[in-house]
């Protein structure tokens, strides 16, 4: 793994770690640059289902591969 994905996976373990201190199911990402610090995807949001990237490259699935 290279340094960068290494620091993402770190980030979002340090995120499931919070909310499982906290005893919560989710932690809804909304704000640009919170979404860029736990994916490093860097593109504006212009929906919530804005996908404008190849077949598992959107945010979602991004997401979704590392939790």
């Amino acid at each position: 793994m290279s340094i960068l994905s290494d620091e993402i996976n770190n980030r979002i373990q340090n995120c499931q770690r919070f909310l499982q201190e906290k005893e919560l199911s989710a932690y809804a990402v909304t704000d640009v640059e919170d979404i860029w610090y736990l994916t490093n995807i860097d593109y504006e949001l212009q929906t919530y289902f804005d996908v404008t990237f190849e077949v598992s490259q959107n945010w979602y699935e991004v997401v979704t591969k590392k939790v």
